[in-house]
């Protein structure tokens, strides 16, 4: 597996760091412990792929001012993500088209509360949303459950699309992208880390609208970036930058630098949305300078996502030494260790 170095990246919002260490350390801690808590697959190869990727470190840069009972709550759902990303990217790569729906709607339904859970995953999932819902109101944990059954639904848009034989052009790839990193429930979890409930009125006003999509379709082609070699080496397509590639028939390096210029434009159109918040809020709520205040604030959120996310991938284990750790645990075809396909059913195999 051959590695290349990412080009460097426009990034024009400030460092904002991640808080105390010693929250951070408590964090891991809880997060083990949850781990635990629910049985989840979670073999060897699995607890050193997790470590590697440090999602509590990922819930501190987006979370930067949160206190530690939040971060822990916020951290069970990042952890849970990056378990189901694994999970599901390489049984995609395997052509489990079925497998990867009958989960994926699993999930969805226990979300929405249509079937108890019989998955640890699952039994997992309904635990921490109704966590981070907790005294809030119904419309928005329904705000939560729609954005998590879109991204899971991506999953199953790609075992379909594979099944068929078909690629994705990079247009259409963006808009699926959008959903498919996930962005979105941490973008609207913003306001349970400052314990805020916007109004819905001001939440779809049209610049928050795109304030939030700009910063998913930045956070999936960056990712894509850093993950490009290590989902080609699992056989996986659903990236930018190997869509690119194959699109204008150039180099990784090439097509890393063209999804970098796509990278910069989006987050010229981030800014420019943040800044139409102000205005916009306040020609809707009548000049009412609270909810002012918790849009603000919020918007600010956004912007510790869009950037605690660029800091991350530039230290990440998961990303920078994939060339090292990946190779030996390809033993058995595509599929690493760490996404077994037993997993799916529940068994961590040990």
């Amino acid at each position: 597996m051959r590695y290349f170095k990412p080009p460097p990246f426009a990034m024009p919002l400030p460092e904002y760091g991640y808080g105390q260490p010693p929250v951070l350390a408590a964090v891991e801690r809880d997060m083990w412990a949850w781990i635990e808590s629910y049985d989840l697959p979670v073999n060897p190869s699995m607890r050193e792929h997790l470590a590697r990727t440090r999602p509590e470190y990922l819930t501190a840069l987006y979370y930067p001012y949160a206190d530690a009972p939040h971060l822990a709550a916020l951290n069970h759902y990042m952890t849970l993500a990056f378990l189901i990303d694994d999970l599901l990217d390489d049984a995609i790569s395997e052509n489990d088209e079925s497998a990867v729906a009958e989960f994926t709607a699993d999930l969805a339904d226990v979300a929405r509360g249509e079937r108890e859970p019989s998955h640890p995953v699952a039994r997992a999932l309904d635990g921490v949303l109704g966590e981070l819902a907790q005294d809030r109101s119904p419309q928005w944990r329904s705000l939560l459950n729609e954005a998590n059954e879109r991204w899971l639904d991506t999953y199953s848009v790609e075992a379909r699309t594979s099944g068929e034989g078909r690629a994705m052009r990079f247009g259409e790839y963006v808009v699926h992208r959008r959903h498919g990193v996930d962005m979105m429930v941490f973008l609207h979890l913003e306001e349970y880390a400052h314990d805020i409930e916007l109004p819905a009125e001001v939440r779809d006003l049209p610049a928050m609208v795109q304030a939030r999509e700009h910063v998913c379709d930045w956070a999936g082609l960056y990712n894509d970036v850093f993950s490009a070699e290590k989902e080609e080496a699992v056989g996986y397509p659903y990236n930018g930058v190997l869509i690119v590639r194959e699109q204008r028939g150039c180099s990784t390096r090439e097509a890393a630098e063209v999804v970098g210029d796509a990278l910069t434009g989006l987050i010229g159109q981030f800014e420019a949305a943040g800044e139409a918040v102000r205005a916009q809020v306040r020609a809707a709520t009548d000049d009412d300078p609270a909810v002012l205040r918790a849009a603000l604030r919020v918007v600010d959120g956004y912007r510790h996502c869009l950037r605690g996310n660029f800091d991350y991938h530039l230290s990440a284990a998961r990303y920078d030494r994939a060339p090292s750790y990946l190779p030996p645990a390809q033993n058995d075809g595509l599929r690493p260790l760490w996404s077994p396909a037993h997993a799916l059913r529940g068994d961590s195999g040990d």
